[in-house]
Order: structure tokens, then sequence, then C-alpha cells
């Protein structure tokens, strides 16, 4: 008889695809041919539109502990494995939302152990929840990113947060205003993602799930990350340990897990 974890009562012990499957996971090496030009990355995907479709109707439910987290599971997975191996000790949030994202950064990171402060940026607190804005490990900054990056982080502060960085850009507003005052405080070592760069992924928050239609969105905020990128040549590679982690571009960020080196 077989129990769930795959093996008989009688053999008390795995079997060898299992063992097998083991061994390799532990031996593997991620940084073969890891790191890649920006430039020299495709702009293809293995997402279909229809899988894309599927993807949006699950990322408009989830959760973390009862806030909207509105993240796909293809991208927590794989950030998740980023917190575990790279260790930010800064998180920067562009786009707070409900501050569910925060929220999972934060508890993430401690399960791993690693200390670490979150500070999240928003135009706006009207979604932000109760249950996030009591965290002391998370700080919430309300401000316009297009006028007031360097009021919210003045030269001083920046020059004194722990690196490594982890940098999420979602606020949807030019890169140049706000990673081009942030990257120049950037270490060899922190990463910057800046989400929502898939083309085809839903333009409309909802879309796939409650809302009518599905319109992609197109490659303007891609298009955006390549100027950005075009003036600080050699600063940032693309790390295809996670960009691919479920295939090529198997992400709503395409190409923007982005490694500072």
């Amino acid at each position: 008889m077989a129990d769930v974890s795959g093996h008989t009562k009688e053999q008390n012990t795995y079997p060898d695809d299992y063992v097998t499957a083991h061994k390799t996971f532990k031996a593997r090496n991620i940084d073969e041919n890891r790191f890649v030009k920006f430039e020299e990355r495709d702009t293809r995907s293995v997402l279909t539109l229809d899988m894309i479709k599927t993807l949006c109707h699950g990322k408009y439910q989830t959760s973390w502990n009862g806030v909207e987290v509105m993240k796909n599971p293809l991208d927590l997975i794989t950030m998740q494995d980023l917190f575990g191996r790279e260790k930010p000790a800064t998180v920067i949030e562009l786009g707070s939302y409900t501050g569910g994202c925060a929220l999972w950064y934060a508890d993430v990171l401690k399960c791993f152990g690693i200390k670490s402060h979150v500070y999240s940026i928003d135009i706006s607190h009207d979604c932000l929840d109760k249950t996030a804005k009591m965290r002391e490990d998370i700080t919430f900054i309300k401000a316009d990113a297009t006028k007031d990056m360097e009021k919210i982080f003045p030269e001083k502060m920046l020059k004194e947060l722990p690196h490594p960085w982890f940098i999420s850009e979602d606020c949807h507003v030019p890169m140049e205003i706000t990673l081009g005052y942030l990257e120049p405080f950037m270490e060899p070592g922190d990463y910057l993602l800046v989400e929502d760069t898939h083309p085809s992924f839903c333009a409309h928050t909802g879309q796939g799930l409650y809302a009518p239609g599905f319109d992609e969105v197109g490659l303007a905020k891609l298009n955006d990350l390549t100027e950005f990128l075009k003036s600080r040549s050699g600063k940032f590679v693309v790390d295809s340990h996670y960009n691919d982690f479920f295939g090529y571009n198997a992400s709503s960020n395409m190409n923007s897990y982005l490694k500072c080196v």
C-alpha cells in the first residue's frame, strides 16, 4: 500500500526517482549562464495569452494575512526564492496600494531570519490596510514619487541604508524620475525589479476576474525600462535564474529582475 509520500510502508525508503531528484536539486549550479545583458534578452515568453488570463484570474484573488496582494503565484514564488538567496537588508517599494505586498515582504524576510526594513511609497493611502500599518518593520510614506524623491529619501538617509537592497518599481511613472534618483546609491549585489513589463498582461485592474474584457498592457513600460538602462550600460544585468524560474520570461516582469554589478 502506497502512502502520500510515494513510497510503500514495507520499504520505509523513498523510490530512486525521489532520491535522484533530491541529489540533483542539491548539486545544481544555478550560476551557469545566469547573468545576461539586458540587450541580449529576447522579448518572448513561454506564457500564452490564455495562460496569462488564467494567472490574472488568480492574481486578483491573492491575499496575505487578509490583505490584498495582487501578485500572481509565479512571481510570489520567484521573489520568495530571491529573498532567501540575496537576503536584502533594505526593501524599497514604489507603489503600496493596500500594503499587502509590503506585509508579505516583511513576513517572508522575517521567516528567513533576515533583519530588514521595508519602505513603501504611494501617492495615496486610501486603500492602505490597518494590518499592514501596525508593523514596526514597515514604513509607509505618502508622497508623490514624481516630485518628492529627494524629500522621501534624502541623500544622507540613502547613504546609511544597509545593503543589499531590493527595489520594487510598481508605481507606473517615468523611471528616470524615480529609479534615476535611487540608482546612484545602489551597490553591486543590490536588486531592482521593474514590475508589469510583460506586454501581454492585463492593462486594467481586475481584468480576468471581475472586470470585463482583457486589454493587453503593451510595450510602454518595457520601452521605458529599455531607455532607462541604455544610459546605464554595464550597471545592471538580467538575472535569468529569477526571470526564467518557470520558463523563459514566465513572469509578469519581462527581463526585469535586474542585479546591480
